[in-house]
């Protein structure tokens, strides 16, 4: 048998090409050697009726915020189909309140074998689920707490857990295996923890939406039609991302690389010597406060024939540009200053740092001052806290909305630490802030289900 290529004619016969449909929906099925994969199959073939496709489109649409009647097969990546291919056969009504997947029971459900039928009833009765990750297993699964139900639950997925960070948010279905043990059936999605505050919102309003106009719909209903809300947030992001990094002097956080082109590279480096700490070819930035702590606010290094100096903010860069301007003004010429997004700093640091290991002084500095910071900041007033310490309001039990917001607070600090660019042998551990503030870290519990 020859195989279809991916933008060829699907052989189901639905005039779609391949990729955006046999090929989309065999990757939800289980795997090739299983006999309940003909099943999905023969459902498949059961959605391409050109009855079903005009609700098809409209539900495609809503999950993408298009119009129905424009292109999308191209918008779709690969990532994102299998998913989105699930909900449109498993969760959307398609007709008379009813999924592709019921009808597909209701009307052939008596030829399937028992196994098939089983496992597509399965499918029919899962959804797509918003999960927190509160525990990790390496090459063995995940520990997740669903944060619409609150339930605790164990998923099987060795490769899944060795990209995940704790407290991401986990967008995915989970079905049980003939084994007894859950898995993913599906892509799963990964979310830094920062968006969980507006999906739940989201949902939150959707839900008291609906219970005016269908108060009928059950919660189990609610949250396998409203899964559309995870494709929009994932295809186009938070629609008001109020977040703002700014460093301890309140500054706006607008990382900034200003470059130099090097015309006599042996007069720079005498100078960078004179005026600036050196450690092994790169040059630091740096002030100390009136406690004699050090804070670092810029980094140099020589890369080919040019100098790039590194900042955190575009003030900072100026005020660099023109001490080096001053110290070399014949041995350097200024190319151009770049100032980039936080996330794009992020994504351009961790192609530069994939393949570097820290040598053990390097990483004993990097921890100690991870330490000093946060020793600091325990006691520091916090806006998002009301002004108030993170210890003041740990102590305080007439607070109970504060404390909350502190624990998912102390979350958001653990998964951005997690998600920085990663440097092998340099973990920072945050389980003695919890300790010290008397704080009950939400990890997996002993009501965690299998």
């Amino acid at each position: 048998m020859v195989e279809s290529g991916r933008n060829d004619p699907c052989p189901c016969g639905s005039g779609k090409k391949y990729k955006q449909c046999c090929a989309a929906l065999r990757a939800l099925a289980a795997p090739e050697n299983d006999p309940c994969v003909p099943a999905v199959e023969k459902l498949l073939r059961f959605g391409a009726r050109e009855e079903f496709q005009e609700a098809m489109a409209f539900g495609m649409a809503k999950c993408l915020g298009l119009s129905s009647d424009l292109e999308k097969e191209d918008l779709l990546g690969d990532p994102i189909t299998p998913n989105l291919m699930s909900y449109l056969h498993y969760d959307a009504e398609i007709e008379d309140g009813k999924t592709l997947i019921g009808l597909f029971l209701e009307r052939r459900g008596s030829s399937l074998l028992a196994r098939e039928r089983g496992y597509l009833e399965q499918l029919a009765a899962s959804r797509l689920g918003l999960y927190e990750v509160i525990g990790i297993a390496p090459g063995v699964g995940v520990h997740l707490r669903d944060l619409w139900t609150g339930d605790e639950l164990r998923v099987e997925d060795g490769p899944v857990a060795e990209d995940v960070k704790l407290w991401d948010l986990a967008i995915g279905r989970v079905i049980r295996t003939p084994g007894g043990s859950l898995r993913f059936e599906s892509d799963v999605f990964f979310l830094s923890t920062d968006a969980k505050t507006e999906l739940l919102a989201r949902l939150e309003e959707d839900r008291h939406e609906m219970a005016e106009v269908r108060p009928e719909v059950s919660t189990d209903r609610f949250l396998k039609l409203i899964a559309f809300r995870y494709f929009e947030f994932i295809l186009r992001g938070p629609e008001d991302n109020n977040t703002v990094l700014v460093t301890r002097d309140g500054e706006l956080i607008e990382p900034t690389i200003v470059t130099f082109a090097i015309l006599n590279e042996a007069a720079v480096i005498n100078a960078l010597n004179e005026a600036y700490e050196e450690d092994e070819g790169h040059w630091l930035a740096s002030e100390i406060d009136a406690d004699g702590v050090v804070h670092a606010h810029g980094s140099l290094a020589i890369e080919e024939d040019q100098l790039i100096l590194d900042t955190w903010t575009s003030s900072r860069a100026a005020e660099e540009r023109y001490r080096l301007e001053d110290l070399c003004p014949d041995e350097l010429r200024h190319l151009e200053t770049r100032t980039v997004s936080y996330e794009r700093y992020l994504e351009e640091s961790q192609e530069d740092t994939e393949a570097r290991t820290l040598d053990d002084e390097e990483i004993e500095a990097a921890q100690q001052a991870l330490e000093q910071h946060y020793r600091r900041w325990i006691d520091e007033s916090i806006p998002a806290l009301q002004d108030r310490t993170p210890r003041e309001v740990a102590c305080d039990e007439s607070h109970a909305g504060l404390k909350a917001d502190l624990v998912e607070l102390l979350k958001k600090l653990e998964n951005r630490e997690a998600r920085l660019p990663a440097v092998e042998g340099c973990p920072y551990d945050f389980g003695w802030i919890w300790k010290e503030l008397g704080l009950e870290r939400p990890v997996a519990g002993k009501s965690t289900h299998s």
